[in-house]
């Protein structure tokens, strides 16, 4: 079914989405009909008789990979009238591609042959495949054959358009995308950090936005929240004198980097097609967009690091984490299953510390597999998980060993033993205090810079451009306003 699925991209990759329930099948027309007039590009008139041609291999491609189709009469008209809407628009990119010497990669026999051997495998004998060609809407193998013959070289030769070698700007209008401060982003960096959104998204939930609707619903995101505050706050931070270096703008890149070393060049290389994304423009959106991420990024490491806490603050911020800042306890502590196997262990180590050693070393060592030793390093009674035996750990002098300890958060019963325990930090001893002072930065650094950042970012004055396009509605504006491009959809769907 490869060659199935080969065919069914190259019906998406010209944009046909649908959703349905269903199986329904297209009936032909009489003679006088199937010659009339369904669309013209250009003075070329199109006939309803490819129309037909074309959508019955759809509902053959889609039929042969799994996918439904209505069976509502209103549905059936809706689903009719997508399909007439993208042949037109395949047919109008057929028409640009061979007056402007565009050519297809794909062979048209080759992909035809191919094909037609896949569909013989599912369906294994003369008889079935026939049979199914029957259902389909198909009388002979030869009308099967020049329809697909069609549908393919409508297909192949209008996909040409997307190749990424082929030179797309004209698509873009002058003003871009949106315009901040003096930054014009260009439609081509939206298009690609658009796609960069839209993998993480995928990688999330392993669905992304398709449809034109869907797609929309974050544009206005991209604008405002992502691109205009990272190319404003990159500006600000020039005049501040700041500059990156090729690493740093590498580092803000590596997420985009595994996105594409895990879903795979080719699925990045089809997405670029679609947004119409040369790879001059690919490159010259990383270098823009990389380079404002990072002087955003250096300019927030800049205001963290000018970042001054006032003692009101940092005596305030103490006393209400008082707990995180000690006393800390460290202690070893061995696990059991029941009451009954701790009360064992219990007798035989009898509060001695070496016992209690030597069974703790031989469950680290696998030699008593029904039980499991842990250590604990440097924790608040708060960070130790069972508040039972934090509790009892911190009641411990240092050496001493006691159990059984029943947990309260699990049913494990324990016997544990105190290394040690560290007073609390001192906030009037001048060395603790810079350590609660750096806690205080962790913890508010980035509430601090980004009210600096955003207060930036609001003198700035974001100015629309075109952003606000899909690729296939772009697409769609740039062919109808461009060719002579008239539609009789009445006919065709009837």
């Amino acid at each position: 079914m490869n060659h199935l699925k080969k065919l069914l991209c190259l019906l998406l990759a010209v944009g046909i989405t649908f959703s349905a329930a269903g199986c329904a099948f297209l009936s032909l027309n009489e003679s006088k009909d199937a010659k009339s007039v369904v669309a013209s590009i250009e003075g070329n008139d199109v006939l309803k008789e490819d129309f037909l041609k074309y959508y019955k291999i759809v509902l053959m491609i889609y039929d042969l990979n799994n996918y439904t189709t209505p069976t509502d009469a209103e549905e059936q008209k809706e689903y009719r009238s997508a399909v007439f809407e993208d042949f037109v628009r395949v047919c109008a990119l057929e028409y640009y591609c061979k007056e402007n010497s565009v050519t297809a990669e794909d062979d048209v026999t080759e992909q035809r042959d191919e094909f037609i051997t896949s569909m013989k495998g599912v369906y294994d004998t003369d008889e079935k495949y026939l049979e199914y060609l029957k259902k389909m809407g198909f009388e002979t193998e030869e009308a099967f054959k020049e329809a697909l013959d069609y549908y393919m070289g409508l297909t192949i030769n209008s996909n040409a358009f997307y190749k990424r070698s082929e030179d797309k700007s004209f698509l873009f209008s002058d003003k871009g995308a949106f315009t901040v401060g003096e930054k014009v982003v260009s439609g081509q960096e939206f298009y690609y950090y658009t796609i960069m959104v839209f993998m993480q998204i995928y990688l999330s939930y392993q669905s992304y936005p398709t449809a034109d609707a869907d797609q929309l619903t974050y544009y206005e995101r991209i604008k405002t929240d992502y691109l205009g505050y990272y190319f404003a706050l990159a500006e600000y931070a020039r005049e501040q004198g700041l500059t990156v270096t090729a690493e740093e703008i590498a580092a803000q890149l590596s997420a985009f980097d595994y996105y594409e070393s895990y879903l795979g060049e080719a699925t990045y290389d089809s997405l670029y097609q679609q947004y119409f994304i040369s790879e001059q423009d690919e490159a010259a959106a990383r270098a823009s967009i990389g380079e404002a991420m990072a002087l955003t990024q250096k300019y927030k490491d800049m205001l963290i690091g000018q970042m001054e806490v006032s003692e009101e603050n940092l005596a305030a911020y103490y006393e209400t984490n008082k707990s995180d800042f000690g006393p800390f306890a460290s202690a070893y502590y061995i696990s059991f299953e029941s009451m009954e196997s701790a009360n064992e262990y219990k007798e035989k180590i009898n509060g001695d510390k070496k016992a209690f050693d030597k069974l703790y070393t031989e469950v680290q060592g696998g030699e008593v597999e029904t039980l499991e030793a842990k250590h604990i390093d440097s924790l608040t009674k708060g960070e130790i998980e069972d508040s039972v035996l934090a509790e009892a750990l911190f009641n411990l002098k240092e050496g001493e060993v006691y159990g059984i300890i029943p947990g309260v958060n699990s049913e494990l019963f324990y016997i544990a033993c105190l290394e040690k325990i560290t007073p609390a930090y001192d906030y009037s001893d001048p060395e603790d205090k810079e350590v609660i002072k750096a806690a205080y930065i962790e913890d508010n650094k980035d509430t601090y810079a980004e009210g600096l950042m955003d207060a930036v970012y609001d003198e700035y004055t974001i100015t629309d451009g075109d952003y606000y396009n899909t690729p296939s509605q772009r697409l769609k504006t740039w062919l109808f306003d461009t060719l002579n491009i008239k539609k009789y959809e009445k006919r065709a769907i009837r």
